[in-house]
């Protein structure tokens, strides 16, 4: 009893911790293909900015804290990814990368081996926001051969520590998901809502289901409106895709990678902004991020 109170106390800090610090693992490839680099995805799951440089990463065995690997200066912008590998081209040139800003290298970096290991995120003052055990044992049972095949968390509201919250990338986005959504992503209802994206990237002047990204929304929440504005990284409204229009139970919005006067927009990382609310005391912002590409 008194080591499951431990574990509870231990947990409830670490919850605690990531929802004051923002960021929280996401996805692991630590077991690459020969040739290629492992990395380490990492989600702002805040509603602000998180300065990276103000974390560490390290190795944990047993109860003790390995060397600590600063990270670089670089800012995460709310619910949004960022990658850390030591080879940034590798990654680049094996997968397909959401925002290529966001793939950042690191001259060193905590080893992740084949077997499982334990990585923590650390804060400015050392203090462990998560740990992340990790095991093969976390890919899905039918895979037979896992080289190149990245783990995803499945919902940032359970915890890391918790097994089942983890599995194979899909094989429909090439095994990983790099800066991007993840693709095993399950829907976090504690709001009544939730919005899931075709794709991570969207190219104007295509005629392929790759010219637009469909916005799919489930809502568990009676009369909800909704204002979706597309921003760039600037802060700048570009496209207003729905104006305080009354949503259904269920439903999607479409982006073609246009601005209001129908321009293509410029390559690079945009922030698409949902701001609903019911007209009383329920309102909730999400913000998705989706890369223009040709």
């Amino acid at each position: 009893m008194k080591r499951w109170f431990s574990y509870f106390v231990a947990l409830v800090a670490q919850v605690a911790a990531v929802a004051q610090n923002g960021l929280s693992f996401s996805e692991l490839m630590f077991q690459p293909r020969t040739g290629e680099p492992e990395w380490v995805e990492l989600y702002n799951v805040s509603e602000v900015p998180v300065q990276l440089s103000a974390f560490a990463l390290a190795r944990v065995y047993g109860d003790s804290v390995g060397r600590l690997y600063d990270l670089p200066d670089y800012q995460v912008a709310p619910k949004s990814f960022v990658v850390l590998t030591k080879n940034r081209e590798a990654v680049l040139a094996a997968y397909e990368v959401a925002c290529a800003e966001c793939l950042l290298q690191c001259s060193q970096l905590p080893s992740l081996p084949n077997a499982g290991a334990s990585l923590a995120l650390l804060s400015a003052d050392s203090m462990i926001v998560e740990r992340l055990d990790y095991k093969p044992s976390m890919h899905n049972k039918m895979l037979r051969n896992t080289a190149g095949v990245s783990i995803e968390r499945k919902s940032y509201v359970r915890s890391v520590a918790e097994q089942s919250n983890w599995t194979s990338a899909s094989a429909m986005v090439g095994y990983a998901t790099p800066t991007g959504e993840n693709s095993q992503h399950e829907a976090d209802y504690e709001s009544d809502f939730a919005i899931r994206l075709s794709s991570s990237i969207v190219c104007p002047n295509s005629d392929d289901a790759d010219g637009v990204v469909d916005m799919v929304y489930e809502n568990r929440h009676e009369g909800v409106m909704a204002t979706v504005v597309v921003f760039d990284r600037q802060g700048r409204a570009v496209k207003k895709l729905v104006d305080n229009a009354l949503l259904g139970t269920k439903g999607n919005f479409v982006w073609d990678g246009r601005d209001d006067a129908g321009i293509a927009c410029a390559t690079g990382s945009y922030i698409v902004v949902f701001a609903l609310h019911d007209g009383f005391a329920w309102s909730k912002k999400i913000k998705k991020v989706v890369r223009v590409r040709f």
